[in-house]
């Protein structure tokens, strides 16, 4: 008998607890988005019903319970008479009080002027018609707005925090920062050659050089070989490179200018006794100032080409001959300076760029003479270069 009024003690309790429970949730009705945006219409029907469910999926079921009135009639007066821009906060509560409901749900919807969409959801006190509690959410991707309609339901949550962070894991895999740009009226000729990478970069850049250095152009007789009379000069540079893209939407022009620092060198080995020694060595600075052309395949993959030109000065150079030593090979006899050898070249390339990499090759030729206009030794210059490029 006492295990008896236990058991009937304990379905007491149990009812107690579930009315107590049910009387802490609030009566609530979730009411379909209004657009705010002044642009083009970013809802169609079936995505405002999107919304909506996804905001009311995301109610904590221990504090809410959604009422039962939105089949398509009420949904229908309600927007009716909350019609405009904006939700009306008084006629808002006065449907809310009509249904019977202690709380409504509603959101607004727009494009931002900085490409985002963005949801901003309101829950509304019915009895004070004040809104007691607010969530946004925002995403670059149309097609994944409901996303951000969770967004900002998760206020409304149990777990907000965690249900945030859940949430904002799936926008960044569904629509990606770096991967959309903002939105815009584009044609067909202009998805194919907008730049799907960065429009702007700065990088480092290593290069293997051959220079070849030829004399009088009317003289035949020295073939292959530079001023010296030697194959060509081998080194390589060292510096940074700036892209920066005029167009990237439409037709990927840009700009493309550096500075690095080169350093040559040749040595001789003597066939015969008679032949001498010789080491040549050279530091020079490159400037390079040339326009660029960028075809973007993926926003991984792209290619490149490019044509301009380079200053280029002489820092240092040094012949070893034998025993005796130059470091004035460029000496101007009307002045009588160790003057610094300036040379200008004209340069065209090619690459390709796999995301944060760059590769490219160049040639070029310089147009301007070495020397002074009254000595007959004038040398010209013919370069071609391998270069890497890391990105940033």
């Amino acid at each position: 008998m006492r295990s008896l009024l236990f058991f009937f003690a304990g379905i007491l309790l149990a009812v107690a607890s579930l009315q107590a429970q049910v009387g802490k949730q609030a009566s609530v009705i979730v009411l379909e988005p209004k657009e705010v945006s002044g642009g083009a219409s970013i809802l169609t029907p079936a995505l405002k019903t999107l919304i909506r469910e996804e905001i009311g999926r995301t109610l904590n079921t221990d504090a809410y319970i959604r009422l039962g009135w939105e089949n398509l009639a009420v949904l229908e007066t309600i927007q009716a008479e909350t019609s405009g821009p904006t939700f009306d906060a008084q006629k808002v509560a006065e449907i809310g009080k009509r249904l019977g409901a202690s709380k409504v749900i509603f959101s607004e919807a727009l494009q931002s002027p900085d490409g985002y969409y963005l949801v901003y959801t309101k829950q509304l006190d019915v009895e004070t018609a004040v809104v007691d509690k607010q969530g946004s959410g925002k995403i670059r991707c149309k097609e994944h707005l409901a996303l951000a309609a969770r967004q900002a339901a998760t206020v409304f949550s149990k777990h907000p925090e965690a249900e945030l962070q859940k949430v904002e894991k799936e926008i960044r895999r569904a629509c990606p920062e770096a991967s959309v740009e903002a939105p815009t009226q584009r044609n067909l000729l202009q998805e194919i050659f907008c730049l799907k990478m960065p429009a702007n970069r700065f990088g480092l850049e290593i290069s293997y050089d051959q220079l070849e250095r030829q004399g009088d152009p009317s003289d035949r007789t020295s073939g292959r070989l530079d001023y010296w009379g030697q194959p060509a000069l081998l080194g390589g540079r060292f510096g940074f490179r700036y892209d920066r893209y005029l167009a990237p939407r439409y037709a990927g022009l840009g700009i493309s200018t550096g500075l690095s620092l080169g350093y040559y060198s040749l040595s001789n080995k003597p066939s015969s006794v008679v032949e001498e020694a010789l080491r040549f060595q050279e530091v020079t600075v490159r400037v390079p100032v040339k326009g660029i052309w960028r075809l973007d395949f993926s926003r991984n993959i792209g290619a490149y080409v490019e044509y301009g030109l380079s200053a280029n000065l002489s820092l240092y150079s040094r012949i070893d001959a034998d025993n005796r030593t130059y470091t004035n090979i460029y000496y101007d006899d009307a002045w009588g300076l160790d003057r610094k050898r300036l040379t200008f070249t004209t340069l065209a390339g090619a690459g390709i760029q796999v995301d944060h990499l760059l590769l490219g090759a160049s040639t070029g030729r310089s147009f301007l003479p070495n020397q002074a206009d009254d000595s007959p030794e004038r040398i010209r210059e013919r370069t071609f270069s391998l270069s890497l490029t890391l990105m940033f």
